[in-house]
Order: C-alpha cells, then sequence, then structure tokens
C-alpha cells in the first residue's frame, strides 16, 4: 500500500493505492492520524480510486480516520471507490456516517455543504 495527499485550499486529499488490509492498518492510521493533528484542514478526503480491496481491517481504519476527523474538527468524506470497495464499504455501513462520493469534486462539495450548514 502507497499512501501520498495534496492539499488544495485547506482541503487535505489522501490518495490510498493497493489494498486496504490487515497489515497496513497502522501505518494507514499512523499517517492519517499525522495528516490531521499537523495541519488544521476543514475537511479531508480520502481517494479511494487506486484501492483494490478492503478488510475487515481497513474498514476499521477508515472508522478510526473517522474517529480521529472528529477529535481534530475535521470533515472526512471518501470518493472514487471502486464498485467492490463500495460494497464493502456500504455492508459496512460506513456510508450512513460519512459520504461516499464519485469524484473529489463532489467530496469537496458535500463536506463544505455540510461545514456551511452545521458551523460550530
Amino acid at each position: 500500500m502507497n499512501l501520498s495527499y495534496r492539499i488544495e485550499n485547506n482541503v487535505c486529499i489522501l490518495f490510498v493505492n493497493g489494498e486496504l488490509r490487515g497489515e497496513y492498518v497502522q501505518e494507514f492510521k499512523d499517517y492519517f492520524k499525522s495528516l490531521v493533528e499537523k495541519d488544521h484542514y476543514s475537511i479531508c478526503v480520502i481517494n479511494l480510486q487506486h484501492v483494490k480491496y478492503v478488510d475487515s481491517s481497513g474498514v476499521s481504519a477508515i472508522v478510526s480516520a473517522i474517529k480521529q476527523a472528529q477529535k481534530e474538527q475535521v470533515r472526512l468524506v471518501c470518493c472514487r471507490p471502486s464498485e467492490l470497495v463500495f460494497e464493502t464499504l456500504r455492508s459496512s455501513r460506513i456510508d450512513k456516517i460519512i459520504s461516499i462520493c464519485e469524484t473529489e469534486q463532489e467530496a469537496i462539495d458535500s463536506a463544505d455543504k455540510h461545514l456551511k450548514s452545521n458551523p460550530d
């Protein structure tokens, strides 16, 4: 698994490449935590375009990212999952907790809309 990110207008876009499964979960959690703690982004998008597979440990890692984002007051959104990854997330009911969008821009717009309708 490879992780990288890009910053665009105070939005952090995290790119995950490979499989999000057991042996990579801690690396994902640590990387995500360092991103949201280091700088205070209002929105973080996890781009899943190049994720081939997510197992239950990977789902747990995303739940952990959701909790970390909430702690840091960052709106978290996922985008571009394959059908297989989307079905895994949907069956885990993650789509009931965070938005899962088809494109990065939809993800940013969704998070931005939520932030504007729920100011702190």
